[in-house]
């Protein structure tokens, strides 16, 4: 793929993506997030604690070979994505939960993805040294925070616009998700067949448990179908991106790239099929309680 567009292109639609969500949002729906936090915490046990356990699991049911193996690990223990907030916008889920979410666990990935991986290298017989690229962790967090925070205080000081705009926006966002994905397999048009052939079920099978983990263990847990739609967009939609990175630059071998390159791109389909299916009514306020109509 061109330079331009991953280091400018890429990350300009993100942020313009993020500034929308922000037009969507208010300081109220993230203390609503502190006040209850139970979806927050289950969201952040499943992915820093259960999923990497999970997709060890399906690495030895598989039969992965050791370079793989270590390539579903860097995948697992990846954080939520700037995506996870996207998804959970367009179909109606708790975008300030994602939020607040992906900015802690990005931050506690800095200190558990090495462990994991550590762990995942040293396992399976794989010579490296696994450190995380904290710059590129933090242009993460400013490509989330910046565009959010200027899309609420647009929203505070001009509330009619920005209900008008919310609309085109979410418009917006489909058409660059559905320019993502594209983006993404004529990048990979020549090696796509033979990333399937080494590692595409496993990475479609992790990503199924994963949407579907996220969605269902928090509704029986009692999170409501709103936050449900949330954890689970948080869950599937990992930063694949910074996997792939660590991948191709820090372990510098292709082969352990291969699980992030293929999720970055079955991931954002999978969130849009199983969105449509999981996806709860649209909201309204009466008085100051928010109801499902």
């Amino acid at each position: 793929m061109d330079t331009v567009i991953l280091t400018v292109g890429i990350p300009l639609t993100l942020a313009v993506m993020m500034f929308g969500l922000g037009l969507d949002l208010t300081l109220g729906d993230f203390r609503d997030v502190w006040r209850r936090p139970q979806a927050a915490l289950v969201t952040l046990i499943l992915q820093i604690g259960i999923l990497p356990g999970l997709c060890f699991g399906l690495i030895e049911l598989f039969r992965l070979d050791p370079l793989l193996a270590v390539g579903m690990m860097l995948v697992a223990a990846s954080p939520g994505g700037i995506m996870a907030s996207v998804f959970s916008h367009l179909f109606r889920g708790d975008v300030a939960l994602n939020v607040a979410v992906t900015i802690v666990n990005t931050l506690v990935a800095i200190f558990t993805w090495p462990l994991v991986m550590e762990l995942a290298v040293n396992y399976y017989g794989v010579g490296a040294d696994i450190t995380v690229p904290v710059v590129e962790v933090l242009k993460v967090l400013l490509v989330v925070l910046v565009p959010v925070a200027l899309g609420m205080l647009v929203r505070a000081r001009e509330s009619a616009w920005a209900k008008h705009r919310q609309r085109p926006f979410r418009s917006a966002t489909l058409v660059a998700v559905a320019l993502l994905v594209v983006a993404g397999v004529v990048d990979q048009r020549n090696n796509i067949v033979g990333y399937i052939e080494d590692a595409g079920l496993i990475v479609l099978v992790y990503a199924a448990l994963s949407f579907a983990l996220g969605f269902f263990l928090p509704l029986l847990l009692g999170v409501d179908r709103r936050r449900a739609v949330s954890c689970s967009m948080e869950l599937g939609v990992h930063q694949s991106a910074l996997a792939l990175l660590i991948a191709s630059q820090v372990i510098d071998n292709d082969r352990v790239a291969i699980p992030s390159a293929l999720y970055s791109l079955f991931s954002l389909i999978m969130a849009g099929f199983w969105g449509l299916a999981i996806r709860g009514k649209r909201d309204a306020y009466v008085g100051r309680r928010r109801v499902e109509v």
